[in-house]
């Protein structure tokens, strides 16, 4: 009885720990599946990365592409960073604030990112 108790509860600790982002050899937690490792940090600001893509940054009313463009930030632009992140298939999404817009921005995708930490890490 003891061992069938024992082996239920490791079932369950490994299911909720599947759940958690472990957080990585640096402590950073690594983000979605099939997008690079997150760098923002929530309560910090970030800007819109003049490295990789050239487009402004849309900030959207949910995570995910269909959601409404409320705005968005350009090559430089700095912004805070208020929660996340939440995954979608293709992108890890932070939401964020810019001069008065609220919403969320897509951090990066499997292969850029869109945003760095503010000022930029050496």
């Amino acid at each position: 009885m003891r061992r069938l108790l024992l082996i239920l509860i490791v079932i369950i600790a490994l299911l909720l720990v599947q759940q958690i982002t472990p957080p990585n050899a640096q402590g950073v937690r690594t983000g979605c599946s099939g997008t690079l490792p997150t760098r923002l940090i929530v309560r910090e600001r970030a800007r819109v990365s003049p490295i990789g893509d050239d487009s402004p940054l849309n900030v959207r009313a949910a995570p995910g592409t269909d959601n409404e463009v409320l705005g968005r930030i350009p090559i430089g632009g700095v912004f805070f960073v208020l929660d996340g992140f939440e995954c979608t298939q293709r992108y890890t999404w932070y939401q964020v604030e810019y001069e008065g817009i609220t919403g969320w921005a897509a951090e990066g995708d499997a292969e850029v990112y869109f945003t760095e930490v503010y000022p930029p890490l050496p």
